[in-house]
C-alpha cells in the first residue's frame, strides 16, 4: 500500500485529501471494501430500484443505460445522496455526448473524426464528450480508445479507433484528453494490452494480440507510455492475451497457462504497473464477456481479476453472488487483503481527485439539448470526414441530371437488433432516405428490392406443409432464384448511374463482411461495373472493398447520421468537395482492390 503515491499522476491529491483517503478506508467494513471493487450497471432511475441496487451492492459506482440528461441528473443526485462513500458514474462517451445521454450530441466515432486529418476535431470530441457528460451528472468517461487497426477483419474496432499508426493514436488521443480536461471527469484507456490484431471479437470468445514485445513496445507501448505521461486517470483492461509479454515476464508461464489481462498479473502488475509507471485505476472490461468467463469459473475469476492487478470490477452478474465469490477468495487466498486494500486506496484516491469527497458531481441545470455550437462542429466533422477512397473511374463524379437522369439504389443492410435495442434507434432505411434527397434535384430513382428476400420472407411464414408443398415446384423457385439475370442492354437502358448503400454495422458481431441474399443474379452483387457507372457508398464499415474489387469508385462516410447524409449529398453533387483521408487501410492489404 505504501507503493502508492497518490500525490503524483494522476491523482494529484494535497496532504488533507490523502488524509481523507485513508481515513475512509480505515472506517470501511469489510462488505463496504467488497462493495467498493464494483461498478455496476443501473437499467431504470425508479427510486426503489435504485435504493435497493445501492444497498444490496455499495458498489464504488455505476454505469447507465441511456438516459435523457435531466432523468439521468435526478438519478445521480438520488443515488450520491444516499451513497455513503461518493459514487463514480461512467458512461460510453465514445462519439461524443450522444454517448452519455440520449439528448447529447453525436460527434463522430473515432475513425470519423480521424479522417478529417486535424486533431483539433478529437479536441472538440473529448470536450463535448466531457462537458455532456458533466453536466448530466456522470464524471468518468470509459475512453478514448486507443486501439490500432492492423486487422481488417476485426469487428470490435472497425470505427472505434484513430487508426492504424501510432503516431497518429498518440496525437488525437492526447487532443481528446485535453479536451476532456476542460470537465470535472476522469478518462478511461482501453482495452490494454490492445485490440485490432486479432479478427475476433473479445465479447464472444477469446482475443490474442499476436505482437512481438519488440512491435508492442513500439505501437501500443508508446501510445500508453505517452498517454500515462500526459497523466490518464484509468486504464480498462481488456480480455486479450499478449502471450509474447507474458512469457518475458514469467518464462516458467506454460503455454496453457496464458490468461487475459484482466487476470494476467504479468501483464497488469508487471508491465502496466511497473514497466510503463502507471499509477493511477485498473478497471476490467464487462465481466460477462466471453473473453474472459470462457478462460475460469466465476468463482475463481472474480477475486482473482482484483488480485491480478484491476482495482475496479466491471458489472456483476448475479449481485449477490459476485460479492459472495470475492469474499470467498477472500478466505481461499486467491485475493490477498494486501491487494484489495490497494485496490481501494487507488478507487478512493480517484475520487478525491475529481473533488467527490467534497462535493459530489450532481449535473447542472444547464441543458444540452439543441446546442447550436456543438452542432455545428458535428456538421463540420461530417462535412470533412467523408473519404474518396478509390476514384479509377473517370470523370463519374459529380453526379448531375444531364449525366445521369435515371438512378438506381441498391441497399445493402444488415438487421443487428443489439446495436438498436442499445442505441434505442429504429432501422435507418437509408435507400428511401437518399432517393427522398436525389428527387429534390429532379433525379429519377429506383430502389432495387431483392426477390430473394421476399422469397425467403414468404417462405418464413409458410406451415410445415405448405413449405413442402412449395418445394414441388423448383421451376417456380428457380426463376425467382435465377430470375434477377437480365439482358445487359436493356439494363443499360433503364438507368443511367447505380449507387449501392451499404448500412453494415458490425459492432457486436462476429461477422463485418458483406452478405448477399442470393448467389446468381440480381443488383446487389455489382457485376454491372464495367456495363454502367457504378458508385460504392459504406456508411458504417470502412473495409468493404475486401468483397466488392472491381468497385472503381468507393465512398467511406464512416456513419449514417443524418448531417453526414447531407454532407454526402452536397458531395455527389459536386456542391462540396471531398477532403477526408482515410485513417485506415480501406484495400485490406489486398493487391485486386486497388485496380
Amino acid at each position: 500500500m505504501n507503493m502508492i503515491n497518490l500525490s503524483n499522476k494522476p491523482f494529484n491529491l494535497s496532504k488533507t485529501d490523502i488524509d481523507w483517503v485513508h481515513k475512509t478506508l480505515e472506517s470501511m467494513t469489510l462488505d463496504q471494501k467488497i462493495g467498493q471493487l464494483f461498478i455496476g450497471m443501473l437499467a431504470t432511475n425508479n427510486e426503489a430500484y435504485l435504493t435497493s441496487t445501492l444497498s444490496r451492492t455499495q458498489a464504488a459506482g455505476f454505469r447507465y443505460s441511456p438516459k435523457k440528461s435531466t432523468e439521468l441528473k435526478e438519478m445521480v443526485r438520488f443515488l450520491q445522496s444516499k451513497a455513503q462513500i461518493p459514487l463514480l458514474i461512467a458512461s460510453n462517451a465514445e462519439n461524443g455526448g450522444k454517448g452519455a445521454v440520449e439528448d447529447g450530441t453525436f460527434i463522430g466515432f473515432e475513425i470519423k473524426v480521424a479522417a478529417t486529418q486535424d486533431p483539433k476535431y478529437a479536441f472538440e470530441l473529448g470536450r463535448i464528450a466531457a462537458q455532456e457528460a458533466m453536466l448530466s451528472g456522470s464524471n468518468m468517461l470509459f475512453s478514448p480508445i486507443v486501439d490500432l487497426s492492423k486487422n481488417w477483419r476485426n469487428p470490435i474496432i472497425q470505427t472505434r479507433t484513430w487508426g492504424e499508426n501510432p503516431d497518429q493514436v498518440i496525437q488525437f488521443s492526447k487532443a481528446f484528453l485535453e479536451g476532456a480536461k476542460l470537465s470535472n471527469v476522469a478518462c478511461t484507456l482501453k482495452h490494454f494490452p490492445g485490440d485490432g490484431i486479432d479478427e475476433r471479437d473479445h465479447h464472444l470468445s477469446s482475443s490474442v494480440n499476436s505482437m512481438s514485445t519488440r512491435e508492442w513496445d513500439e505501437t501500443f507501448g508508446r501510445i500508453y507510455q505517452t498517454l500515462i505521461n500526459e497523466g490518464v486517470q484509468a486504464v480498462m483492461a481488456g480480455h486479450i492475451m499478449l502471450p509474447s509479454y507474458q512469457k518475458e515476464l514469467n518464462p516458467s508461464l506454460k503455454e496453457t497457462e496464458y490468461l487475459p489481462a484482466t487476470l494476467s498479473k504479468e501483464l497488469l502488475h508487471d508491465l502496466l504497473r511497473q514497466k510503463l509507471g502507471f499509477n493511477g485505476v485498473i478497471i476490467s472490461d464487462a465481466s460477462h464477456m466471453v473473453g474472459l468467463t470462457g478462460r475460469k469459473p466465476r468463482r475463481e475469476l472474480v477475486p482473482m481479476c482484483i488480485e491480478a492487478g484491476c482495482d475496479l470490477f466491471l458489472f456483476h452478474n448475479d449481485i449477490e453472488e459476485d460479492i459472495l465469490y470475492m469474499k470467498e477468495g477472500l478466505q481461499t487466498g486467491l485475493l490477498s487483503m494486501t491487494r484489495l486494500n490497494d485496490a481501494l486506496i487507488r478507487v478512493l484516491g480517484l475520487k478525491a481527485s475529481l473533488g467527490l469527497h467534497k462535493n459530489p458531481q450532481v449535473g447542472s441545470e444547464s441543458t444540452i439539448v439543441d446546442n447550436i455550437e456543438f452542432k455545428r462542429i458535428s456538421d463540420e466533422i461530417a462535412d470533412r470526414a467523408i473519404t474518396l477512397g478509390k476514384s479509377t473511374q473517370p470523370n463519374i463524379l459529380p453526379i448531375l441530371t444531364n449525366k445521369y437522369k435515371k438512378i438506381l439504389l441498391v441497399p445493402l443492410e444488415n438487421e443487428n437488433t443489439m446495436i438498436r435495442l442499445l442505441k434505442g434507434g429504429l432501422k435507418k432505411d437509408i435507400g428511401n432516405i437518399l432517393k427522398n434527397e436525389l428527387e429534390k434535384y429532379r433525379f429519377e430513382v429506383d430502389i432495387y428490392n431483392s426477390p430473394i428476400k421476399k422469397l425467403i420472407s414468404d417462405v418464413d411464414k409458410m406451415t410445415n406443409d405448405e413449405f413442402i408443398e412449395f418445394t414441388k415446384n423448383p421451376e417456380k423457385i428457380n426463376n425467382i432464384i435465377y430470375g434477377g439475370k437480365s439482358s445487359v442492354e436493356i439494363f443499360k437502358q433503364s438507368y443511367d448511374l447505380v449507387l449501392i448503400l451499404a448500412n453494415i454495422n458490425a459492432e457486436m458481431q462476429t461477422v463485418n463482411r458483406l452478405t448477399w441474399s442470393s448467389f446468381k443474379g440480381g443488383y446487389e452483387k455489382p457485376w454491372y461495373v464495367n456495363e454502367i457507372p457504378t458508385i460504392f457508398i459504406s456508411f458504417n464499415s470502412p473495409f468493404h472493398l475486401a468483397d466488392v474489387p472491381q468497385i472503381k469508385t468507393y465512398i467511406n462516410c464512416y456513419d449514417s447520421e443524418d448531417n453526414t447524409i447531407k454532407a454526402l449529398i452536397k458531395k455527389l453533387l459536386g456542391e462540396s468537395p471531398f477532403i477526408g483521408k482515410s485513417p485506415v487501410d480501406i484495400f485490406c492489404g489486398m493487391i485486386d482492390t486497388k485496380l
